[in-house]
């Protein structure tokens, strides 16, 4: 397939080649010979246009086995487990050479690590995402719990990604930091947030809130309706904002 897709590609540079020069011939000779060879020089850039617009698109880059190497493992370590996924199978399903995930991670756990950061840095925009345009502080809290309701209505959502690689198996020096790296931005988000809603105990505030987080991940993999499940967790929520104002002014 690939040496036909080859003569394919060759044979199409070849007629734009060619209607390019005889193009530029006519052009040359209208010059001299008068409107006439002009009619004749709009009919082949109308050609060249037509075989032009049948070439498929070469311009779209490749992902680099880097790349590659990251869209696989997010498949089959969310899917199947990161214990349970060898990286033969993350090498096969990449299509990449097993010296290219040594080479660029230096084994299984800096790619776990790696996975661990991409889903990391996409929670973290898709909560960035739910509060923009948001200013209340009440309503920032209140809006992650949305966006955790709309995470475990997802078709694919087989629970808290950093919560299954640490209780898989015991987690390698790299994972364990992306698991702290991602656990240190989870209660600072929600110490910044306690802070400004004016409570007189933010440490408190910031604990329940993120045991109602935790909680409201795992307990929509025990079944009935996750949402349901996510958006109980915003109603606790919102009357522990509201107890805690209420102990505050006390």
């Amino acid at each position: 397939m690939l040496a036909g897709t080859s003569v394919k590609s060759s044979i199409q540079d070849s007629e734009v080649c060619c209607a390019a020069a005889i193009l530029t011939r006519c052009s040359l000779s209208s010059v001299a010979r008068g409107p006439a060879c002009g009619m004749n020089v709009a009919v082949l850039q109308t050609t060249l246009s037509d075989i032009v617009g049948r070439m498929p698109e070469r311009t779209a880059k490749r992902p680099s086995p880097r790349e590659r190497l990251l869209a696989a493992s997010d498949e089959l370590f969310y899917r199947d487990g990161v214990h349970s996924t060898g990286i033969d199978a993350v090498i096969e399903k990449a299509g990449v050479a097993k010296g290219s995930l040594y080479y660029i991670f230096g084994g299984k756990d800096e790619l776990v690590a790696a996975y661990l950061r991409c889903r990391h840095d996409a929670w973290r925009q898709r909560v960035e995402a739910v509060q923009a345009g948001i200013e209340d502080p009440d309503a920032k809290i209140l809006a992650i719990f949305d966006a955790i309701a709309e995470e475990v209505s997802r078709p694919d959502f087989r629970g808290c990604p950093f919560n299954n690689a640490a209780a898989e198996a015991p987690a390698g020096d790299a994972q364990r930091l992306a698991i702290k790296e991602y656990r240190d931005w989870l209660r600072r988000l929600f110490a910044e947030l306690a802070a400004g809603t004016g409570v007189a105990d933010c440490e408190a505030l910031t604990d329940a809130l993120v045991v109602l987080y935790d909680g409201a991940l795992a307990t929509s993999e025990m079944g009935g309706s996750a949402r349901a499940t996510a958006l109980t967790a915003k109603r606790i929520a919102r009357l522990t904002l509201a107890a805690a104002k209420v102990s505050g002014s006390a």
